[in-house]
């Protein structure tokens, strides 16, 4: 089994009025990613084999996709974030992205 967190990469730095660079994001983002990581594998069980991989990608989604090629996988779960309507419209959804772009099954939580 293979956990995977995908983060977007931000292309931001003091000289765009952001005051963080792209390195600090990344530590935070891998220091947030190890924790929820080590949570999903605790939730899972400790005796079962799992592999991490914290990746990251423009696009999520496709970010999502490459680790479970790379992994090998055989089915992708996500979480829904029940974006319905028109705010699903507007701001889209990785999992329906992973969906309609993924060669592997996706299996969706609620």
């Amino acid at each position: 089994m293979s956990l995977i967190h995908c983060r977007p990469i931000a292309y931001a730095d003091s000289t765009m009025g952001v005051p963080f660079s792209d390195v600090a994001h990344k530590k935070v983002c891998e220091s947030f990613a190890k924790k929820i990581l080590a949570q999903s594998h605790e939730k899972i069980g400790a005796e079962l084999l799992v592999h991490t991989m914290h990746v990251q990608n423009v696009n999520v989604f496709e970010g999502i996709i490459e680790a479970a090629k790379e992994a090998k996988g055989d089915v992708i779960v996500m979480a829904s974030n029940k974006n319905t309507g028109l705010k699903g419209i507007l701001l889209g959804s990785e999992t329906h992205a992973v969906i309609v772009h993924s060669n592997f099954p996706v299996l969706v939580l609620g």
